[in-house]
């Protein structure tokens, strides 16, 4: 057995392999998507409808305020004519805005 290979083995040992951290890493995700999954499978379809037609009103609320910048700067870079080109790169920070609220 050459060096790197023994080096290898004695970081298995104590350190775990890659495969073995990545799965204790994401452990606890998996088991809570499978409660979620769980959950969601014993629904019918129309209260997922419902839950979709909830979670869409969230996704709005809590994205209303961008939303209403976002048409403020495009209505102000769109009607002010007396702007400048460096003056609208400035307000493009929509896409920016946009991205965030993604």
């Amino acid at each position: 057995m050459d060096a790197s290979g023994l080096l290898s083995k004695v970081l298995k040992t104590f350190v775990g392999s890659k495969t073995d951290r990545d799965y204790k890493e994401l452990s606890p995700i998996i088991d809570e998507v499978a409660i979620h999954f769980n959950t969601y499978a014993t629904i019918s379809n129309d209260e997922l409808r419902a839950k979709t037609i909830t979670l869409k009103a969230k996704i709005a609320e809590k994205t209303k305020a961008k939303d209403d910048e976002i048409v403020t700067l495009k209505a102000q870079t769109d009607s002010d004519l007396t702007l400048s080109i460096n003056d609208k790169e400035a307000i493009y920070f929509i896409n920016l805005l946009k991205n965030d609220i993604i």
